[in-house]
């Protein structure tokens, strides 16, 4: 029951970490702010990266990939996610070309 409601919840969407610091309780992704330049004082817990598959417009994968982030942040008790890079992912499925979003940042504990 849990692996079905974890594919529901991400969709075809994909994502991965690596943990670089000291992980922390849960929290939940809806109070991880995102960040497009870095605050004043934070601490790196995890490299974080996602790719958006679903949508029909580039926007729609974006903002997939993006929750996927803070979905990853907030498992490993993150408050903050600060994105490094977006870029396209292309490639061909049964002689249709795709256009994927992915997103790369960092899942940090932002202080006050």
């Amino acid at each position: 029951m849990v692996i079905t409601a974890t594919l529901l919840l991400s969709g075809c969407n994909s994502s991965s970490s690596i943990l670089v610091g000291t992980a922390r309780p849960a929290i939940q992704p809806s109070t991880v702010k995102v960040f497009d330049t870095p605050p004043k004082s934070f601490e790196v817990i995890a490299l974080i990266e996602a790719t958006g598959k679903t949508g029909w417009s580039a926007q729609k994968k974006t903002d997939g990939a993006i929750a996927s982030l803070k979905e990853q942040a907030a498992a490993i008790g993150a408050n903050g996610v600060l994105i490094e890079k977006f870029s396209d992912e292309t490639g061909t499925y049964q002689g249709t070309s795709y256009i994927n979003k992915k997103v790369q940042g960092r899942a940090i504990l932002v202080k006050d």
